[in-house]
Protein backbone atom coordinates (compact mmCIF):
# COMPACT_ATOMS: atom_id res chain seq x y z
CA UNK A 1 0.00 0.00 0.00
CA UNK A 2 1.30 3.45 -1.04
CA UNK A 3 2.20 5.71 1.92
CA UNK A 4 0.83 9.44 1.88
CA UNK A 5 4.99 10.26 1.72
CA UNK A 6 5.50 8.08 -1.69
CA UNK A 7 2.65 10.06 -2.84
CA UNK A 8 3.91 12.91 -2.32
CA UNK A 9 6.90 12.22 -3.39
CA UNK A 10 5.82 11.16 -6.84
CA UNK A 11 3.53 14.08 -7.27
CA UNK A 12 6.90 15.68 -6.81
CA UNK A 13 8.86 14.34 -9.22
CA UNK A 14 6.44 14.06 -11.73
CA UNK A 15 5.55 18.25 -11.75
CA UNK A 16 9.80 18.67 -11.59
CA UNK A 17 9.42 16.61 -15.13
CA UNK A 18 7.04 18.40 -16.70
CA UNK A 19 8.51 21.77 -15.77
CA UNK A 20 12.08 20.05 -16.87
CA UNK A 21 10.14 18.90 -20.12
CA UNK A 22 8.54 22.51 -20.44
CA UNK A 23 11.24 24.15 -20.99
CA UNK A 24 13.49 21.62 -22.82
CA UNK A 25 10.96 21.97 -25.16
CA UNK A 26 10.65 25.75 -25.00
CA UNK A 27 14.55 26.32 -25.83
CA UNK A 28 14.07 24.61 -29.54
CA UNK A 29 11.64 26.92 -30.46
CA UNK A 30 13.13 30.38 -29.72
CA UNK A 31 15.66 32.26 -27.52
CA UNK A 32 16.44 31.26 -24.12
CA UNK A 33 16.12 34.62 -23.19
CA UNK A 34 12.42 34.99 -25.08
CA UNK A 35 10.90 32.34 -22.44
CA UNK A 36 8.90 33.83 -19.24
CA UNK A 37 8.12 31.95 -16.52
CA UNK A 38 4.56 32.17 -17.62
CA UNK A 39 5.45 30.14 -20.68
CA UNK A 40 7.15 27.68 -18.75
CA UNK A 41 3.92 27.10 -16.50
CA UNK A 42 1.63 26.58 -19.07
CA UNK A 43 3.32 24.57 -21.08
CA UNK A 44 3.93 22.38 -18.30
CA UNK A 45 0.54 22.80 -17.09
CA UNK A 46 1.98 23.84 -13.29
CA UNK A 47 0.95 26.80 -11.39
CA UNK A 48 3.53 29.25 -10.03
CA UNK A 49 3.25 28.54 -6.77
CA UNK A 50 4.66 25.09 -7.67
CA UNK A 51 7.21 25.84 -9.52
CA UNK A 52 8.77 28.39 -6.77
CA UNK A 53 8.09 25.62 -4.56
CA UNK A 54 11.23 23.61 -6.15
CA UNK A 55 12.96 26.20 -8.46
CA UNK A 56 14.60 29.79 -7.38
CA UNK A 57 13.94 30.74 -11.00
CA UNK A 58 14.06 29.78 -14.39
CA UNK A 59 18.00 29.08 -14.53
CA UNK A 60 17.79 27.01 -11.74
CA UNK A 61 14.83 24.62 -13.64
CA UNK A 62 17.19 24.68 -16.71
CA UNK A 63 20.32 23.55 -14.73
CA UNK A 64 18.30 20.90 -13.09
CA UNK A 65 16.74 20.00 -16.66
CA UNK A 66 20.11 19.60 -18.27
CA UNK A 67 21.81 18.07 -15.08
CA UNK A 68 18.82 15.00 -15.09
CA UNK A 69 19.48 14.85 -18.60
CA UNK A 70 23.48 13.97 -18.26
CA UNK A 71 22.70 11.85 -15.63
CA UNK A 72 19.44 9.84 -17.13
CA UNK A 73 20.10 6.62 -17.65
CA UNK A 74 23.62 5.80 -16.81
CA UNK A 75 24.81 4.75 -13.47
CA UNK A 76 26.12 6.65 -10.56
CA UNK A 77 29.10 4.43 -10.69
CA UNK A 78 31.61 3.55 -13.30
CA UNK A 79 31.11 -0.48 -14.14
CA UNK A 80 33.85 -2.48 -12.10
CA UNK A 81 36.01 -2.78 -15.50
CA UNK A 82 34.59 -0.63 -17.46
CA UNK A 83 36.69 2.14 -19.40
CA UNK A 84 36.44 4.90 -16.74
CA UNK A 85 37.03 8.16 -19.23
CA UNK A 86 33.96 6.50 -21.21
CA UNK A 87 32.00 7.10 -18.27
CA UNK A 88 33.37 10.60 -17.41
CA UNK A 89 32.13 11.31 -21.15
CA UNK A 90 28.83 9.04 -21.34
CA UNK A 91 26.82 12.31 -21.82
CA UNK A 92 27.94 13.71 -24.68
CA UNK A 93 26.13 11.05 -26.86
CA UNK A 94 22.39 10.97 -25.30
CA UNK A 95 22.70 15.13 -25.71
CA UNK A 96 23.92 15.44 -29.05
CA UNK A 97 21.14 12.96 -30.01
CA UNK A 98 18.55 14.91 -28.25
CA UNK A 99 19.67 18.12 -30.28
CA UNK A 100 19.52 16.53 -33.62
CA UNK A 101 16.77 15.41 -33.24
CA UNK A 102 15.11 19.22 -32.40
CA UNK A 103 17.37 20.54 -34.78
CA UNK A 104 15.80 18.69 -37.40
CA UNK A 105 12.51 18.71 -36.26
CA UNK A 106 13.21 22.67 -36.26
CA UNK A 107 14.57 22.62 -39.63
CA UNK A 108 15.28 26.06 -40.74
CA UNK A 109 13.73 28.09 -37.92
CA UNK A 110 16.59 26.45 -35.85
CA UNK A 111 19.62 27.66 -37.46
CA UNK A 112 21.67 30.62 -36.85
CA UNK A 113 19.70 31.21 -33.52
CA UNK A 114 21.61 32.92 -30.75
CA UNK A 115 21.63 30.70 -27.48
CA UNK A 116 24.11 32.24 -25.62
CA UNK A 117 22.81 32.29 -22.29
CA UNK A 118 21.84 28.73 -23.29
CA UNK A 119 25.73 27.70 -23.62
CA UNK A 120 26.48 29.59 -20.98
CA UNK A 121 23.92 27.21 -18.27
CA UNK A 122 24.80 24.21 -20.19
CA UNK A 123 28.46 24.96 -19.68
CA UNK A 124 27.87 25.42 -16.07
CA UNK A 125 25.73 22.54 -15.49
CA UNK A 126 28.33 19.89 -17.12
CA UNK A 127 31.76 21.56 -15.64
CA UNK A 128 29.56 20.61 -12.20
CA UNK A 129 28.40 17.37 -12.94
CA UNK A 130 31.92 16.29 -14.79
CA UNK A 131 33.72 17.46 -12.22
CA UNK A 132 31.38 15.55 -9.68
CA UNK A 133 32.51 12.73 -11.67
CA UNK A 134 36.03 13.23 -11.87
CA UNK A 135 36.15 13.17 -8.38
CA UNK A 136 34.78 9.90 -8.28
CA UNK A 137 37.48 8.02 -10.22
CA UNK A 138 39.90 9.82 -9.28
CA UNK A 139 41.26 8.89 -5.62
CA UNK A 140 40.87 12.17 -2.96
CA UNK A 141 39.97 13.95 -6.04
CA UNK A 142 43.82 13.98 -7.02
CA UNK A 143 45.06 12.51 -9.66
CA UNK A 144 49.09 11.78 -8.92
CA UNK A 145 51.34 13.39 -10.65
CA UNK A 146 48.42 15.23 -13.12
CA UNK A 147 49.35 18.78 -13.86
CA UNK A 148 45.55 20.13 -14.33
CA UNK A 149 43.12 20.65 -11.59
CA UNK A 150 39.94 18.49 -11.95
CA UNK A 151 37.87 21.73 -11.63
CA UNK A 152 39.78 23.17 -14.70
CA UNK A 153 39.85 20.00 -16.60
CA UNK A 154 35.88 20.05 -16.26
CA UNK A 155 35.35 23.44 -17.96
CA UNK A 156 37.80 22.37 -20.48
CA UNK A 157 35.59 19.27 -20.64
CA UNK A 158 32.42 21.37 -20.95
CA UNK A 159 33.92 24.06 -23.38
CA UNK A 160 35.16 21.43 -25.66
CA UNK A 161 31.01 19.98 -26.09
CA UNK A 162 29.28 23.35 -26.51
CA UNK A 163 32.47 24.06 -28.97
CA UNK A 164 32.13 20.92 -31.48
CA UNK A 165 28.34 21.66 -30.98
CA UNK A 166 28.56 25.60 -32.07
CA UNK A 167 30.88 23.40 -35.32
CA UNK A 168 28.54 21.37 -35.70
CA UNK A 169 25.24 23.69 -35.93
CA UNK A 170 27.21 26.08 -38.29
CA UNK A 171 28.77 23.25 -40.51
CA UNK A 172 27.29 24.00 -43.95
CA UNK A 173 27.47 19.78 -44.81
CA UNK A 174 25.51 19.08 -41.73
CA UNK A 175 27.25 16.26 -40.06
CA UNK A 176 25.77 13.23 -38.16
CA UNK A 177 25.59 13.32 -33.73
CA UNK A 178 27.71 10.49 -34.12
CA UNK A 179 30.55 12.81 -36.09
CA UNK A 180 29.79 15.70 -33.86
CA UNK A 181 30.59 13.46 -30.93
CA UNK A 182 33.73 11.44 -32.29
CA UNK A 183 35.08 15.01 -32.67
CA UNK A 184 33.95 15.91 -28.96
CA UNK A 185 35.90 12.81 -27.99
CA UNK A 186 38.94 13.08 -29.82
CA UNK A 187 39.32 16.30 -28.02
CA UNK A 188 38.97 15.87 -24.42
CA UNK A 189 39.22 12.23 -24.06
CA UNK A 190 43.17 12.33 -23.67
CA UNK A 191 43.10 14.57 -21.68
CA UNK A 192 40.73 13.33 -19.25
CA UNK A 193 42.03 10.04 -19.50
CA UNK A 194 45.77 11.21 -18.04
CA UNK A 195 43.74 12.46 -15.64
CA UNK A 196 42.52 9.37 -14.43
CA UNK A 197 46.30 7.66 -15.05
CA UNK A 198 47.75 10.43 -13.61
CA UNK A 199 50.44 11.18 -16.37
CA UNK A 200 50.56 13.53 -18.89
CA UNK A 201 48.29 12.92 -22.29
CA UNK A 202 49.72 11.15 -24.92
CA UNK A 203 48.95 12.27 -28.57
CA UNK A 204 46.14 9.31 -29.99
CA UNK A 205 45.71 7.39 -26.72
Amino acid sequence: MTTRSESEDRRVSRTKARLRGAIAALVHEKPYDAIAVKQILARADVGRSAFYAHFRDKDALLLSAIEEQVRRGGPVAPPSGSDEADWVLRFARPLYDGIARARYAGGARAEGRRHDTLHVRVRQALARTVAEDLRRVVPGGVAPGARVPLELLARFVADGFLLVLEWWIASPDVPSAADAEAAFQALVRPAVRAAIAGAPPTPGR
